[in-house]
């Protein structure tokens, strides 16, 4: 029997027995009469009210079942979805593992087969390391620096079978002259020290009679078949420099070989830095070399550094050049710069393209006279002139900023 059911029969039972006892107790007068009908009243509006509770007791209980059962399936459906990317995570650890496990095997492949050491283009190797001659005549120091550009340094000959070596290479390439070389005595009077690392000299070749006198730089002298001569420094010489070998990856593969190309995961990425000492604006790169060389010869320096005495084709270009000279070395030097009208006359062109040169910055007069290569002139303020291309001076090189790729 429901609460509702219980409480419509108690009441039925209350009624039937006021009524009885009012039947059989005729004295009893209008007000218990009265009194029994208010309780009636009372319980049944007591009734109604217990059914609206349990009413809205079985819609809660309903209410409370439906989240209950709506919590148990989000429950459920989150425990297989962990379930599932727990999976999931253990296979991309263990994909992971298989890759980084390959990828440390193809590096030490890599370095088992593909790695080597190689020279330059044009240097001649010998055992650990790379040799070349400049056949154009410097000062000992000058020579030093410009070997310093090349990543080496004037040569040193530190054995018997290094410096037959030697000898066998100057007497094919050097034609007969004396070429500088690394030895001086410079920091303590007849203690000759390598440049390269400052050691003292230990294997020597002296020539008859040498060293001696009051000179502090080594010449390997074409009249002593290329035995050691110690000489002023500031004569000028051809010079032999020396690098140690660069490791370098060998390709692999045929499709190694290939060249480059952009893919899906390989883009070209922004211009990289310049080298080391250069000086970057816009897409080009700019060293001021503060030693002296004919035109030719400063030509030459600077595609050994991968570049070519500067062309100069705007007026902010031009801007930019004239403080970087005046930053660099004030007004105290001119500078050779790429143009010349070696080929015609009174028709410059860029050494770098063999443009006709279109922008110009001539000062006062200029250009004029017999003069075939362009010099930026401080005492123009870096105005233009024509000089002689024997003259020999200060000068800049440029060089193109490179891209990269990245995959």
């Amino acid at each position: 029997m429901s609460l509702s059911e219980y409480m419509d029969r108690y009441i039925e039972v209350k009624v039937t027995q006021g009524l009885a006892g009012v039947k059989k107790d005729k004295s009893a007068n209008d007000e218990a009469f009265q009194r029994v009908i208010r309780e009636v009243n009372t319980l049944t509006a007591n009734v109604q009210c217990l059914k609206r509770q349990e009413e809205s007791l079985r819609k809660h209980v309903k209410h409370v079942d439906k989240e209950q059962f709506l919590c148990n399936q989000a429950i459920e459906k989150q425990q297989k979805e962990f379930d599932a990317n727990l999976d999931l995570w253990f296979t991309e650890i263990n994909i992971t593992k298989q890759l980084l496990y390959l990828h440390e095997e193809s590096d030490a492949e890599e370095s088992r087969i593909s790695i080597q050491e190689t020279c330059p283009d044009q240097w001649t190797e010998y055992q650990d390391s790379c040799y070349f001659l400049f056949k154009f005549d410097l000062a000992w120091t000058q020579g030093s620096y410009m070997c310093g550009l090349q990543g080496g340094y004037l040569a040193s000959i530190e054995s018997e079978v290094e410096n037959d070596f030697i000898k066998s290479y100057l007497q094919t390439n050097a034609h007969g002259n004396s070429v500088w070389i690394g030895a001086t005595d410079m920091m303590s009077r007849g203690v000759y020290r390598w440049v390269e690392d400052d050691d003292v000299v230990s294997f020597t070749n002296w020539g008859p009679g040498e060293p001696g006198g009051s000179e502090h730089c080594v010449e390997a002298r074409a009249g002593y078949s290329y035995r050691w001569n110690d000489e002023y420094c500031s004569y000028k010489k051809y010079f032999l420099c020396e690098r140690r070998k660069q490791a370098e990856h060998k390709q692999r593969t045929a499709n190694r070989n290939q060249p480059v190309q952009s893919s899906s995961r390989g883009t070209i990425m922004p211009p990289r830095p310049c080298p080391d000492q250069w000086t970057q604006y816009q897409s080009s790169c700019y060293l001021l070399i503060e030693h002296d060389l004919d035109w030719i010869q400063a030509n030459y320096m600077c595609g050994l550094q991968g570049g070519y005495l500067a062309s100069i084709e705007s007026e902010v270009e031009n801007n930019f050049i004239k403080r970087y000279l005046r930053t660099n070395q004030g007004y105290s030097n001119n500078v050779w710069i790429g143009a010349t009208d070696m080929r015609a006359r009174g028709v410059y062109r860029w050494v770098e393209d063999d443009d006709v040169v279109s922008f110009t910055n001539w000062g006062p007069g200029e250009p004029g006279g017999s003069e075939h290569c362009v010099e930026a002139r401080a005492g123009y303020s870096y105005r233009w002139n024509d000089d002689h291309c024997s003259y020999e001076k200060h000068f800049l090189c440029e060089r193109r900023v490179e891209s990269s790729i990245f995959g």
